[in-house]
């Protein structure tokens, strides 16, 4: 017996040190990214095309999301399924609201270190730089927050849809995400869009904004259809993991 539990130890600190390696591998992954683009700008005045800008914040946005929507349910009671014994709707808007907070934040700190003007010399030196940046995340651009909210938010439902409809296989499930998403993800843009057009109409690429409606709608289908999945995978492997260890059975 006390082989077994031994084991069970083992086996639960290897997978936490697993996880934390995985989460600090993204973490310096994305700061490696963001310094080389900031050292960048320390010498070269010409600013990042708008197409890399958004190929560049975008992703590091996602990622926010999807870390947001799953980590808690792992870590926190009030984001699990299991321990609320219903959908844990406080946990969903929890997790969603600080995809939407980090996500501001990354937006702000590209829009200061990343000046469409000059080098970050330039902008640390120039008067009322920091407070620009702060006015066009904050205020021009604040409907892209509800965007970084609705992702996280529906990932975070969708990972409990096994939990919530059991009956339902596999295939279903992610059938059902993947539209679910596609469709949420698509509302959600067109309706970030139609505010964007009333906090700041001179936006320069707002013209063919419309483009973004089903890119939403086909990056929300590849979410719904595979970070759920994945989420349920590697829970049913780490249960599975303890629920076969001698002498040990799961609650």
């Amino acid at each position: 017996m006390t082989m077994t539990m031994r084991a069970v130890r083992r086996n639960v600190v290897q997978k936490g040190v697993q996880k934390s390696v995985r989460k600090s591998t993204v973490g310096c992954v994305a700061l490696l990214l963001l310094s080389t683009l900031i050292a960048r700008r320390l010498v070269v005045a010409e600013p990042l095309a708008p197409n890399v800008r958004i190929l560049v914040t975008v992703p590091l946005i996602y990622v926010v999301a999807i870390v947001s929507a799953i980590y808690p349910k792992q870590s926190w009671a009030l984001a699990d399924y299991r321990t609320a014994g219903q959908r844990p709707i406080a946990g969903y808007v929890a997790s969603a609201a600080i995809a939407a907070a980090a996500g501001m934040f990354i937006s702000l700190l590209f829009r200061f270190a990343l000046p469409e003007d000059g080098t970050i010399l330039n902008a640390i030196a120039g008067k009322g730089s920091f407070s620009h940046a702060v006015r066009t995340t904050f205020v021009l651009r604040w409907p892209w927050l509800l965007m970084t909210f609705a992702i996280a938010f529906a990932l975070a439902w969708a990972a409990d849809d096994h939990l919530a409809h059991p009956h339902r296989s596999r295939r279903e499930l992610r059938t059902c995400e993947a539209l679910g998403l596609a469709f949420v993800l698509a509302l959600v843009q067109w309706v970030t869009l139609e505010l964007l057009r009333q906090t700041d109409p001179s936006v320069p690429w707002m013209s063919h904004a419309w483009r973004m409606v089903p890119m939403a709608a086909a990056m929300g289908a590849a979410l719904g259809i595979l970070v759920p999945h994945f989420y349920r995978t590697r829970q049913k492997h780490e249960s599975g993991g303890l629920a076969h260890a001698p002498g040990h059975q799961l609650a």
